[in-house]
């Protein structure tokens, strides 16, 4: 009985409140850094190749972006970052 009202008051909570009301789920922020082609792989500069991160993935505007201050990378998509790029 207790495990049914605790899973119904998780679910009421989940719907009850409304995203204006500060109830936003939150995207998982990786924390993916510029390797360019150190590894063997990506063409060294190029932001939109994923061979170029070290998860070989491009970046999400949610993700933490870091990119070491001795790299050029040239910014070939639109892209905003909401979250943060450190250099």
């Amino acid at each position: 009985m207790k495990a049914l009202v605790l899973a119904y008051l998780v679910v009421f909570t989940m719907f009850a409140v409304p995203a204006q009301q500060g109830f936003v789920p939150q995207a998982f922020a990786l924390t993916i850094t510029w390797d360019g082609n150190s590894d063997g792989d990506g063409d060294g500069i190029s932001w939109s190749d994923p061979l170029n991160w070290n998860f070989n993935l491009v970046p999400e505007s949610t993700d933490i972006i870091k990119i070491p201050s001795s790299s050029t990378v040239n910014l070939d998509v639109d892209f905003t970052a909401s979250n943060s790029i450190a250099i």
